[in-house]
């Protein structure tokens, strides 16, 4: 039985979407845990909140966004530079799938504080 629920939640980890409306194959994942608990601490310890709001975001996207085999496209440094030029269309189709797959507003640095 512990082995059904190992693979089952392994499978879970695995689970991706395509970014629906676009001419290539692009998908996201789910934001691995680790990351989270990383970046918000980064947040958290920063003294420049708009600036690592800004990071914050970048970490959690860039480790969602990835190929057909789940592979990460973009560092967090990278994609904040992609997101910079990112047309609104294409922003908003990997907008619509991140969320269908995170719940980036359980994930606010915001909503995090006690």
């Amino acid at each position: 039985m512990s082995k059904d629920i190992k693979n089952a939640l392994k499978a879970m980890c695995q689970e991706k979407i395509k970014v629906e409306g676009l001419e290539i194959d692009l998908y996201v994942k789910p934001i691995p845990y680790k990351v989270f608990v990383s970046a918000l601490a980064d947040y958290q310890d920063s003294d420049k909140k708009s600036e690592a709001s800004q990071v914050f975001d970048a970490t959690l996207d860039s480790a969602s966004l990835c190929d057909k085999d789940g592979e990460q496209i973009f560092e967090a440094d990278e994609y904040l530079e992609f997101w910079n030029t990112l047309p609104m269309e294409i922003g908003l189709a990997i907008t619509k799938a991140k969320r269908a797959i995170n719940d980036f507003n359980s994930l606010s640095p915001d909503s995090k504080k006690k």
